[in-house]
């Protein structure tokens, strides 16, 4: 724990490739400051837990520098929104983590008009894409796993209704199996890219898990 809290600690500030891969210059995306946070931050929790208090006041002050950060580099004062990244004015899918991974509450009015972008320009049919367009153009299809994220997002603001519809709408965009690949294109349901990808598995698992628990995960702040 020591060893990755410190490699957080000292790297928070490189850029990256972000969890989608880009391709060109690298950059320093929101998800992978907010990554550093949770880290961090746990770290932090677990150290108070354990009666290291030194430890744990250390790591909570870097996580507090990694969450100004974000707060102040990643976010658009004029549209009220966070964006995805230091100097990249744009959204992308990976921002519905940021109440997900306790980094922001679900009524803050800053989340709540991050969201709003998000149903407005990735949100299709139900289904998400992770971003409209890179280095290689037009994204063609949702992505399977940024539609994982869009119902607990609902269920941590209390919307049920929304919650089981944004499920539902992921169910039917699965093959017969209930598999998903990489992306799924909405026109005839053909899974595209890697199949079976384990990602979107795995989150639909942890979002059904937390409807059926009716309750929000706390927040790590």
């Amino acid at each position: 724990i020591e060893r990755l809290v410190a490699f957080s600690c000292e790297n928070w500030q490189r850029p990256d490739a972000s969890l989608w891969e880009f391709r060109g210059e690298p950059r320093r995306y929101t998800h992978s400051l907010v990554m550093c946070w949770v880290a961090i931050k746990t770290g932090s929790r677990l150290a108070h837990l354990a009666g290291r208090e030194d430890d744990a006041r250390r790591w909570e002050a870097a996580a507090d520098e990694v969450a100004q950060e974000v707060t102040s580099a990643c976010y658009d004062h004029e549209s009220g929104r966070f964006t995805q990244g230091v100097g990249l004015p744009g959204i992308d899918a990976a921002l519905l983590c940021l109440p997900l991974y306790g980094f922001l509450e679900p009524d803050d009015p800053r989340w709540q008009r991050t969201l709003q972008a998000i149903e407005e320009e990735l949100v299709e049919d139900g289904l998400v894409y992770r971003y409209r367009e890179d280095e290689m153009g037009k994204a063609r299809h949702p992505f399977t796993l940024g539609s994982t994220w869009l119902a607990p997002s609902y269920l941590r603001q209390g919307d049920l209704p929304r919650a089981t519809t944004a499920l539902e709408r992921l169910v039917a965009s699965a093959t017969p199996l209930l598999l998903w690949g990489e992306h799924v294109d909405p026109q005839d349901g053909e899974q595209r890219g890697n199949f079976p990808q384990l990602f979107p598995h795995a989150g639909f698992a942890a979002a059904v898990a937390e409807l059926g628990r009716g309750a929000s995960q706390p927040s790590l702040r």
